[in-house]
C-alpha cells in the first residue's frame, strides 16, 4: 500500500513537470529608483497564479525587515508595521500595490516583495529593488574663477561646489553648451555635513583656443544633478582679453623719432617720469609751436629793420623831409683828431 502511494505522489509530480505546472509565476517588482523627499510613492508587486490556485499571503519588506503584509483569508487583510519609518497608506494598497506616504530619507534602501500561493505547495518567490529618497536645496551651483578674462591659449581654472543634497550631487561642466571631457575634470572627496547632507565640489583646468570664444566671449555652466529628478545649473560669461597693440599702447599722432627715442615702445618712460604719454606728446608739440611762431616773429622784425629805412627814402614824410633827412643822408660826423 505504502509503495501504491508512493509511486502516485511520484507519477503526479512527473505530469506537473512535463506539463510546465508553477502554482505561482511571473513575479515582478515595480519600484522607482529615486523619488523626491515628502513624495508619495506606489510600489508594485505583479504575479500569476496558475488556474485553480489562491494567493496564500504577500510580504513586503524594508531592508529585511517587514512593513506590510496581505492576507486575503484573514479579516482585515491588511497589517502594517512600524519600521523605519514606513508610512501606509491602507486605503490606498491592496494585494498588488502598497502606497507610501511622505516618504523620508530613512525609507532609502532595498525593498522586497515575497509572494506566496497556498496550500498545498506554498511556492514562494521573492523580488526586490532599490529606491533612493533625495533630498536637496534650493541652492544654485557656486562658480569660482581665477579671473574673468582669458587669452587665446591661456588654461582657464575654476571650481564648482554644490550642496547639501542626499545623496551626493554629481557635477557636469560646459563650455558653450558643449560637456567637457573627465580628463580635464578633477573630483574632491564628497564632504558629509553631519545631518544635513554631502557637498561636493568639481575643478575644470583646460587650455582655451580660437574656438573657444564666440563674439569675444566664452560661455561656461555647471550643472549639479542628482539621478534625472534633481537639476541645478549656474553659467558664467568669460572675456577674450585680446594682445594690446600699439595704436592702443602709444599716441596715434607720434612721430618715429619719438619712438625710437623711448625705447622702441609708444609711451615706454624711461627716465622715471610718471605723466602719461598722452599728455608729454601734448607739451612737446605745443612748445615746438610756440618756439617756431617765435623764430618767425624775430625774423620779420629783423627784415622790418633793415626795409624801414629805404621805405623811409622813397616815400617820405612831411615832418621828416627836413629832419630825418637830414638826419640819414647826412655823412657822419668825424670826430676830429687832436
Amino acid at each position: 500500500m505504502g509503495e501504491f502511494v508512493a509511486m502516485s505522489v511520484l507519477t503526479v509530480l512527473f505530469w506537473l513537470g512535463i506539463s510546465g505546472v508553477e502554482p505561482l509565476k511571473n513575479v515582478q517588482i515595480s519600484v522607482p529608483a529615486a523619488v523626491t523627499i515628502n513624495q508619495d510613492v506606489p510600489l508594485t508587486c505583479l504575479y500569476d497564479l496558475d488556474h485553480g490556485e489562491s494567493l496564500y499571503t504577500v510580504k513586503w519588506y524594508l531592508e529585511g525587515e517587514e512593513f506590510y503584509r496581505y492576507i486575503p483569508k484573514e479579516i482585515p487583510p491588511i497589517q502594517t508595521f512600524t519600521t523605519m519609518g514606513v508610512d501606509v497608506d491602507i486605503s490606498k494598497s491592496d494585494e498588488h500595490k502598497v502606497m507610501l506616504r511622505s516618504v523620508r530619507h530613512e525609507q532609502t534602501g532595498v525593498y522586497k516583495c515575497e509572494v506566496s500561493a497556498d496550500a498545498p505547495e506554498f511556492e514562494t518567490d521573492v523580488v526586490s529593488a532599490q529606491m533612493t529618497v533625495v533630498e536637496f536645496t534650493t541652492n544654485t551651483p557656486l562658480i569660482e574663477l581665477a579671473k574673468t578674462r582669458y587669452e587665446v591659449g591661456e588654461r582657464i581654472r575654476a571650481n564648482c561646489s554644490f550642496g547639501p543634497t542626499r545623496p551626493a550631487a554629481n557635477i557636469t561642466w560646459f563650455i558653450n553648451n558643449l560637456q567637457v571631457k573627465d580628463q580635464y575634470v578633477n573630483e574632491f572627496p564628497v564632504f558629509e555635513d553631519g545631518t544635513r547632507g554631502n557637498w561636493v565640489k568639481s575643478s575644470l583646468e583646460m587650455d582655451t583656443d580660437a574656438n573657444s570664444f564666440r563674439g569675444g566671449r566664452l560661455k561656461l555652466k555647471c550643472i549639479a544633478s542628482v539621478y534625472s529628478i534633481y537639476k541645478r545649473a549656474s553659467e558664467m560669461q568669460i572675456e577674450e582679453e585680446k594682445p594690446r597693440s600699439a595704436s592702443v599702447l602709444g599716441s596715434k599722432d607720434s612721430s618715429s623719432s619719438s619712438s625710437s627715442s623711448s625705447g622702441n615702445q609708444v609711451g615706454l618712460n624711461t627716465s622715471g617720469n610718471s605723466k602719461s604719454p598722452g599728455v608729454s606728446d601734448t607739451s612737446f608739440r605745443s612748445s615746438s609751436h610756440t618756439l617756431k611762431a617765435s623764430v618767425q616773429l624775430l625774423h620779420s622784425v629783423n627784415i622790418l629793420f633793415f626795409v624801414l629805412p629805404f621805405l623811409l627814402l622813397q616815400f617820405p614824410s612831411p615832418l621828416l623831409h627836413t629832419v630825418g633827412q637830414r638826419q640819414l643822408l647826412s655823412p657822419p660826423l668825424q670826430r676830429s683828431s687832436r
